[in-house]
């Protein structure tokens, strides 16, 4: 106290913590059923979205594991707004184009099984002809030695002809003069 204060009298004040004792504990009851409630909301607003995020993912993971397997017609419904539709978007239209491509090999590989066959059909008739040439060239070779010993009988019976043709002339000359 400053020594120029002088005191005139006192005032008491009084309150009962009665009521508030009460309603600190109503606070506290309020706060805990307010906490109570939030947590439910929340742990239920978070279930819906997982299952809101979540459905589109397990619809395209479900899409993505039979493309892979081979059902290349297979689409993903998923119709929201976000990235999650933009890449459901993305695999539908990669699908298609690998539909596409897939019908584009399919042909391509009938067209060369059908060229193959056709290889092979062409191989066996090149194997046939070269067969049969090779059985004309042996008879060709066969012809040429039989012409090669014709001609060289040709030859002996020609160097023999001719000196008993000589012979022969000389003999029916002696002949012819012997008998008269």
């Amino acid at each position: 106290r400053a020594p120029e204060e002088e005191v005139i009298g006192v005032a008491r004040i009084g309150l009962s913590l009665e009521g508030v004792e009460g309603l600190i504990s109503s606070t506290i009851r309020d706060t805990i059923f307010i906490t109570l409630v939030l947590m439910f909301a929340a742990i239920l607003l978070t279930i819906f979205l997982v299952r809101l995020i979540l459905s589109p993912v397990r619809k395209l993971s479900l899409g993505i594991r039979r493309v892979s397997e081979g059902a290349l017609s297979c689409r993903v419904d998923v119709t929201t707004g976000d990235e999650i539709g933009d890449l459901a978007g993305s695999f539908n239209d990669m699908a298609v184009s690998l539909e596409r491509d897939k019908g584009l090999v399919d042909e391509r590989t009938r067209e060369l099984e059908g060229t193959n066959t056709r290889l092979l059909q062409t191989n066996y008739e090149l194997e046939k002809t070269t067969k049969e040439l090779k059985q004309a060239q042996e008879q060709l070779i066969q012809s040429s030695k039989m012409t090669a010993i014709g001609q060289l009988g040709a030859g002996v019976a020609h160097e023999l002809n001719n000196p008993i043709g000589g012979i022969l002339g000389y003999a029916q000359y002696m002949l012819s003069k012997v008998s008269k």
